[in-house]
């Protein structure tokens, strides 16, 4: 993961290298296609102009892609404990509120998510037990995250716009170290589940935006730091991995206020360790494929919705995302 961290880092340095004043007299504005995001093929907000995003997300896990962890286990990525097969069935549900800002060649943004998840456990007994379900549920404020993105390069001729996307994932929702439990059939279940991660997250990498109208290809390259952190609670010094993401698509523009978007996201994560020993089982290989549209109301008002289809054992069954960008000028 470190070697992948130095090969972005090196991109980036050659991309900024390229920057001249001659490559910026020559540089051509892509026509903006309204509500889609700059990570998903958009342009930036323009200059003053503020965003307010409010989004809704559903992600559903079935129970053949799950088991049950007599530890813990922090949204899919880490996990820690003794693995007993179960059946079950997982629904989290996100409201979240972004605000983006765009002032020349940048964006800087804000999220605030809310996470409401469900548990359903069924377990079957012995031949003489009859089977048994169990359900369980919880909300609360998840990790606030910022982001910051900066055009390097606008697209010209053969040359697609080039982007720094950098950000920060904070710690503020409740971690999944020490959650309240309680004794179910001498059996001992979460009665609180984490609404984070419990560690500090740092993300940075470039996004490829080229236009052959009427279609937009894009390509995110984003590497993953999770900081590590003496959690104490018996659980010692926790180590989460490191993960790479891609994120490569489409978005077909169908007329001025419609668009098609098709995208395949695909994020490898590193095994967590925890006092130095890494954990068997804890590394993750997550495939999507995604598709949406975006149907501009107004000027200002815009809704855009995605489905997702998992392709690997590690990824959602199905995620269904719904945002809604309000454009202001400042």
């Amino acid at each position: 993961m470190r070697k992948i961290a130095l090969f972005v880092l090196s991109i980036i340095v050659v991309c900024a290298s390229t920057l001249s004043p001659r490559a910026l007299a020559q540089q051509e504005e892509r026509k903006p296609l309204p509500g889609v995001s700059v990570e998903k093929g958009g342009v930036l907000p323009s200059e003053w102009r503020f965003v307010l995003e409010p989004a809704y997300q559903y992600s559903h896990i079935s129970a053949k892609q799950l088991v049950s962890l007599s530890g813990f286990t922090v949204f899919h990525a880490i996990h820690i404990g003794t693995f007993d097969l179960k059946d079950i069935k997982r629904d989290i549900h996100i409201a979240s509120v972004t605000a983006r800002l765009g002032y020349k060649d940048m964006e800087l943004n804000v999220k605030v998510p809310w996470l409401y998840r469900r548990d359903t456990q069924t377990s079957s007994g012995s031949s003489d037990e009859a089977m048994n379900t169990y359900v369980a549920d919880d909300s609360g404020l998840g990790d606030i995250e910022a982001g910051f993105v900066y055009r390097l390069i606008k697209e010209h001729g053969s040359i697609p716009d080039i982007m720094l996307n950098l950000g920060v994932k904070s710690d503020t929702g409740r971690d999944p170290y020490g959650l309240e439990t309680e004794s179910v059939s001498g059996e001992w279940r979460l009665k609180e589940f984490p609404t984070g991660t419990g560690h500090w997250g740092y993300s940075g990498g470039l996004i490829f935006v080229k236009t052959s109208d009427p279609v937009v290809l894009f390509l995110n390259l984003t590497y993953f730091y999770n900081a590590p952190r003496d959690v104490g609670k018996s659980y010692g010094d926790i180590d989460p991995g490191d993960s790479f993401e891609y994120n490569l698509g489409t978005v077909l523009a169908l007329n001025e206020k419609f668009s098609l978007n098709y995208s395949l996201n695909h994020r490898i994560t590193g095994k967590t360790e925890q006092n130095g020993a890494e954990l068997e089982g804890s590394n993750l290989n997550i495939i999507s494929l995604n598709i949406g549209g975006t149907y501009a109301i107004s000027r200002r008002f815009s809704v855009d919705i995605t489905a997702s289809i998992g392709l690997s054992a590690d990824a959602n069954d199905v995620t269904l995302q719904c945002r809604v960008p309000i454009a202001f000028g400042l």
